[in-house]
Formats: structure tokens, C-alpha cells, sequence
């Protein structure tokens, strides 16, 4: 028993003798660690009381040279960014305004069929005594009124439109033949066009002058005018 008791005593003063080596590294660690950073503050405060009032004031004006440039180059991007979105919007415009005139163009040649409101005029010519000129007439009157789109028994009626008279008293518009009851679209403002061909004196009057010729103006909320047919 008495080397075992003896065997403890020397590992417990092994202990204490490691403890206390630990505890004078962890000291001197802290120790070091105080030096370096009062050496190191010790530098900055000598490099700060080196600079003279002469470096200082220019290191201050190259920080004051330095601000103003990054707020100009600041500036020159904010017109820049102005510029460019200036630019997408013009583009958008010069597009939007490309687009309605195509949009137009297809229109004045027929090529889409178009919607809106209108007169619709039904002739009746029971004597069959209209010729195509009859026709021109009230097309040129519907147009002066502000007709955008006009269609006659559903041919559409462009720049390119032909009107023939035939043997018979047989009216021809662009190779295809039409005949009484002559139903006339016309898509505009329908108030304008009404009083276009119903005016006193106008065609309205000369037509039904003929005998066995009737003229009805209906203003219509909607009308539907298809595209010209090619074949």
C-alpha cells in the first residue's frame, strides 16, 4: 500500500508541475500579444505625428480631387442611362408608328378584313337602270364622307377595284358580276356617312329620281368588311 500511496503522490506533482508550465505559456502568449499591439499603436501615432500639416493638406485635397471625380463620373452615367432609355423609347415610338402604317397599308390594299361601325346602303333597281357609274358615284360620295373601308355585295372595294358594264345591263366589279339588291358597306363615323349620301340634291335623291330605284341608309354599330378575294 505504501507504494501505491507513493505512486500517487509523484503523479499528482507531475500534474501540478504541467499545469503551472501551461499557465506560464498561456502568460507569456498574453504577454507577447500586448507587446506586438503596443508597438503596433506606437507606429501608427509616430507615422501620424511625421505627417507634416503640408501632407496632410494634400492628402486631403487628392481625397477632395478624388470625390469630385467619382460624383462627375457619377453624373456622366446617370445621362448616359437617360440617354439610352431616351433612345429605347424613341425606337419604341419609331416601331409602334412602322406597325400602324403597315398596318394602314394592309387595309388600303385589302389584304385584312376590318371591323367597326358604319352605314350599310341597300339600292334596289328593279328596272335594272344603274350602270356601274351609278355605283362609282355613291362610292366616291361614301368616301367623301370618311368611308375607310367599302365593300359592294362583298367585294371589297380598293384603289385597284375595276367597274365594268356589261351587255345586258350587267354590272361587273373586278371580274365578278353583281346584280340588284347592290348592298354597300361603308365603315367610318356613321353619322358623317349618312348625311354624306343623304344629303339634299345628292346621290341619294339622283338615284331614287329613276323609276323602280330605292336608297336605304341604315347606320349600323357594327360592320364587318372581309378582304379582297384574289381568286
Amino acid at each position: 500500500m505504501k507504494d501505491i500511496f507513493h505512486v500517487y503522490n509523484v503523479y499528482d506533482r507531475l500534474q501540478t508541475k504541467r499545469m503551472q508550465v501551461a499557465i506560464a505559456v498561456i502568460f507569456a502568449i498574453i504577454g507577447m500579444l500586448l507587446v506586438t499591439q503596443l508597438q503596433i499603436q506606437s507606429g501608427i501615432s509616430k507615422k501620424l505625428q511625421q505627417e507634416s500639416k503640408q501632407d496632410l493638406g494634400e492628402i486631403i485635397r487628392d481625397l477632395d480631387i478624388e470625390v469630385r471625380a467619382l460624383q462627375e463620373e457619377r453624373r456622366d452615367l446617370e445621362i448616359r442611362l437617360v440617354k439610352y432609355q431616351n433612345a429605347t423609347e424613341d425606337q419604341q415610338l419609331i416601331l409602334n408608328e412602322a406597325a400602324h402604317n403597315l398596318e394602314n397599308l394592309k387595309i388600303f390594299a385589302g389584304l385584312i378584313g376590318v371591323k367597326g361601325e358604319g352605314v350599310e346602303v341597300v339600292i334596289e333597281d328593279k328596272q335594272q337602270f344603274l350602270d356601274c357609274y351609278d355605283l362609282i358615284d355613291v362610292v366616291n360620295e361614301l368616301k367623301a364622307g370618311g368611308a375607310e373601308v367599302l365593300s359592294i355585295n362583298g367585294i371589297r372595294i380598293t384603289a385597284n377595284t375595276s367597274f365594268a358594264n356589261e351587255s345586258g345591263g350587267q354590272i361587273v366589279i373586278d371580274k365578278k358580276k353583281v346584280s340588284p339588291s347592290f348592298i354597300i358597306k361603308a365603315i367610318g363615323n356613321s353619322e358623317t356617312l349618312s348625311q354624306a349620301v343623304g344629303l339634299l340634291g345628292g346621290i341619294q335623291y339622283t338615284l331614287t329620281s329613276y323609276e323602280g330605284v330605292t336608297f336605304e341608309v341604315a347606320r349600323m354599330e357594327s360592320l364587318e368588311i372581309p378582304p379582297t378575294d384574289f381568286n
